[in-house]
């Protein structure tokens, strides 16, 4: 270690320089880091986003009584595992995936609300196609989220 006044030695020069340049290495693949599991989870989460607006849209019967309850639970519960792993697959995201990700959640909700409208309208019975349609249409964002992070993970 060099004192006050003296010139540092050239191999702690060089080890401060290698150290250094770690440090950089290490926080520029940091920045570009995704994980390619929560990219599969968050498409996961997509496809589920639009099977759950396409169920309630048809109004299925087994979706009454105590088998619809049952399955409701049961939905609830895998939404909730997938959102679990989803967040445990957490790692740093992409540039400005959030501001993705709160469009493809706005683009949701407005979706949601067009379904609500479009029930409204036609008096609980939705057509089989336009079902489809709003299910794709809502979920597309999402799962473009998640294909993107699938693209740039590791």
């Amino acid at each position: 270690m060099a004192r006050h006044g003296e010139e540092p030695k050239s191999t702690e020069a060089a080890e401060a320089r290698r150290m250094l340049h770690a440090a950089d290495a290490w926080s520029t693949r940091l920045r570009a880091t995704s994980t390619r599991a929560e990219g599969f989870w968050t498409v996961l989460w997509g496809i589920l986003l639009g099977l759950g607006l396409f169920t309630v849209l048809q109004r299925f019967a087994w979706w009454e009584g105590a088998a619809g309850i049952a399955l409701l639970i049961a939905f609830y519960v895998v939404v909730g595992i997938v959102n679990w792993r989803r967040s445990a697959a957490r790692t740093v995201r992409p540039k400005y995936f959030s501001q993705m990700w709160r469009a493809a959640g706005i683009w949701a909700g407005v979706m949601l609300v067009a379904s609500l409208f479009l029930t409204h309208e036609s008096d609980g019975q939705v057509n089989l196609w336009w079902s489809i349609l709003l299910a794709v249409l809502c979920a597309a964002p999402t799962i473009a989220c998640g294909i993107w992070l699938v693209a740039r993970g590791r």
